[in-house]
């Protein structure tokens, strides 16, 4: 069915009910896509240390943004974002830019993930399930950063202790993890405190039970 100017509004209306329930929104794609809603999801961001790695002395950036850079570096460096993500659904003070691009011809989503307004965390997605396309990347990068082999999957670290992770998947992705030690043990603080409020409003409300009872 075609809409046009002179479609009865009523059949607008149904026609755009109709098509919400078959296509997703751009708010479902790009927060459906969000790596940090969790307590859990967290876990990433500190446990990826256990992973092989290899150092580089050349130093990790995100796309060419720097850890620590602001939002405003943000759209700065990449223009304006396809889509911005504020809630803070786990702690206070995060806020996420997505961004759609094409980089060397291949479809990427950038996930650009920022604390009290500083970047410590990036993922790149490649839209891209073609293993000499996952190759090609992973060799690419190991050039980039002066890593002694051609094909590597792990972790690169360099000289600040930033991460950069290159994962094997069907989904091949690239996360960036800051190696700025203050940051990190500042969002640890603020998880183990939104915790333990989540504890002790669970053993009120059982206490509350049970004098009920």
């Amino acid at each position: 069915m075609v809409m046009t100017g002179n479609t009865p509004a009523y059949k607008r209306l149904l026609f755009y009910k109709q098509s919400r329930l078959y296509k997703q929104s751009k708010k479902e794609f790009y927060e459906g896509r969000n790596l940090l809603t969790t307590s859990s999801s967290f876990s990433q961001v500190f446990t990826n240390n256990r992973l092989e790695s290899q150092e580089s002395n050349k130093e990790i950036k995100f796309y060419g943004l720097a850890f620590g850079s602001s939002t405003k570096d943000c759209k700065k460096r990449l223009g304006k974002p396809n889509y911005i993500d504020s809630r803070s659904p786990v702690i206070r003070g995060l806020k996420t830019f997505f961004y759609r691009l094409h980089i060397k011809g291949i479809k990427c989503i950038l996930q650009v993930h920022f604390y009290q307004d500083q970047f410590f965390f990036g993922q790149m997605e490649i839209r891209e399930g073609n293993t000499a396309v996952k190759n090609e990347i992973a060799r690419l990068l190991c050039q980039k950063y002066e890593i002694e082999s051609e094909v590597w999957h792990g972790t690169i670290i360099d000289s600040s202790q930033n991460q950069l992770i290159i994962k094997e998947d069907i989904v091949p992705s690239i996360a960036y993890i800051t190696g700025d030690q203050f940051v990190l043990d500042s969002i640890k603080k603020s998880l183990l405190k939104k915790l333990k409020e989540r504890n002790v409003s669970f053993n009120q409300k059982l206490e509350w039970l049970i004098d009920v009872v």
